[in-house]
């Protein structure tokens, strides 16, 4: 055996262990000894300890997806390489597991050379995705997976294709999933294939400035969690530090040099309720000075994938850094909507399905595809993708109450898909006290009564 297969072998082997102890530390010893069973079968057939064995059933792991997620992860690399047909793993394993494998096993490009066949392939693809969140979170991860394979290549040419197809469409929904974790590698990945010379250059430019960040926030989370402690708060301090490509996106945005973005490093404060966040805000409020036009209150009107958090910032801090730095206050379950979204549903919801049908985000996805087959192109249906997820920048009141982020120019009619799906049962409704009709352009505080049918008006 020569030094490369010697090194292959040690790297399977400390992924194997690795994996073992991450499956026994998130479920219970049943689970475990199923999931065994199904690592065991997909090496055998494979003929070996292959990598892609293992690798997005860690991946999900780390993403706190469930046992069925995670079963059908190990088999999925079988369908692909057809080394197993659909009623093999139907007879060793459940139908819950044999049924999400075949939903999604296959991952390949959608054809790009007419209409019709862009029109098809979206419809199939968003037919798999939309049953429900598991499908989602493995067609994601199925993703991620085949795209860092080649950023370990540096002539990456042969992935543009691949990374333009996931920035147009696997990025803004795992954006709307509320995966941020997955999301973020899917855009530095493709950052990396589409523009090589811009990112070596980014990250040349950055990794100076991210060891300064470093210590700057070693110091900050010492210091604000004393100041918590002392004021009698529970709480745990984590930095962060964003990714190359939201840097260059947000540089891009503003149209500032790098040195110029604001919140290049941030503070995450996890507490253990919804009081709390409120308190800590108070506190943070009271020892840092607040740059002003930087708060955000996303745990009253949530993003429009469920993301909750409180977001303010801060000016420098003498004798610990020269940078303002973000401070994000949240609960645990706000902290893991947050990082995985859907993908860990099964941590706080029943565990026969990983979320009901009603779910805001699998309802939206729903009405996406009825959405698919009535924008006239490819083109067009991919500005209305990245326009419901990344311009969540409206608020409207609706009954109770309630607030609604919807993108800037936003009807009456798409009002009604948010709350009531897709052709929901209502006609008209009232803008601020007065009746009107369903492509009504509503505006940023408009308060909105939907007129249901047998309504007195």
């Amino acid at each position: 055996m020569n030094l490369t297969e010697t090194d292959k072998a040690s790297k399977h082997v400390k992924a194997e262990r690795e994996f073992m102890e991450l499956i026994q530390s998130s479920f219970p010893a049943d689970r475990v000894a199923s999931l065994v069973k199904a690592y065991e079968y997909a090496a055998a057939k494979s003929g070996c300890v292959e990598s892609d064995v293992i690798s997005l059933a860690s991946l999900l792991l780390h993403q706190h997806a469930d046992y069925y997620v995670i079963e059908a992860a190990l088999l999925i690399p079988l369908r692909q390489k057809g080394i197993v047909r659909a009623g093999e793993i139907k007879n060793h394993f459940c139908r819950i597991t044999a049924s999400l494998v075949e939903n999604v096993y296959c991952d390949e490009l959608m054809r790009t050379d007419s209409e019709v066949h862009q029109k098809e392939d979206m419809r199939s693809f968003l037919a798999a995705v939309s049953r429900n969140s598991r499908s989602i979170i493995l067609k994601l991860g199925l993703r991620l997976v085949e795209l860092e394979k080649y950023t370990t290549d540096r002539n990456c040419h042969s992935g543009k294709d691949i990374a333009r197809e996931t920035m147009d469409i696997y990025v803004p929904l795992a954006g709307k999933m509320g995966t941020g974790i997955i999301r973020s590698r899917l855009e530095d990945a493709c950052f990396y294939i589409l523009h090589p010379e811009t990112h070596e250059k980014l990250a040349k430019d950055i990794k100076p400035i991210l060891e300064e960040d470093r210590e700057c926030l070693d110091l900050m989370i010492k210091g604000v969690t004393g100041i918590l402690c002392r004021n009698g708060i529970h709480s745990r301090v984590y930095g962060r530090t964003k990714g190359i490509y939201s840097l260059y996106r947000k540089m891009q945005r503003l149209g500032k040099p790098l040195r110029l973005i604001m919140d290049k490093i941030g503070l995450r404060i996890i507490v253990p309720s919804v009081k709390d966040c409120y308190t800590v805000l108070g506190i943070m409020h009271a020892h840092f000075r607040h740059v002003h036009g930087t708060f955000d209150d996303y745990i009253s009107i949530p993003k429009g994938n469920g993301y909750q958090s409180i977001h303010t910032c801060v000016y420098p801090v003498p004798h610990i850094t020269h940078k303002p730095v973000e401070i994000q206050i949240r609960t645990d379950a706000m902290h893991r909507q947050a990082e995985f979204g859907i993908a860990a549903n099964w941590l706080y919801k029943s565990d026969d399905e990983a979320g009901p049908d009603s779910d805001m985000q699998m309802q939206w996805l729903r009405n996406l595809k009825k959405q698919r087959q009535q924008v006239s192109s490819h083109r067009e249906f991919v500005r209305l993708l990245y326009r419901q997820v990344f311009e969540d920048n409206m608020v409207v009141f609706g009954e109770s109450g309630r607030q609604i982020r919807l993108p800037a120019g936003s009807t009456v009619s798409d009002y009604t898909d948010r709350v009531l799906g897709q052709g929901g049962a209502c006609r008209r409704a009232r803008v601020n006290g007065s009746i009107r009709s369903m492509d009504y352009e509503l505006s940023d505080g408009d308060s909105v009564e939907l007129i249901r049918p047998g309504t007195t008006q």
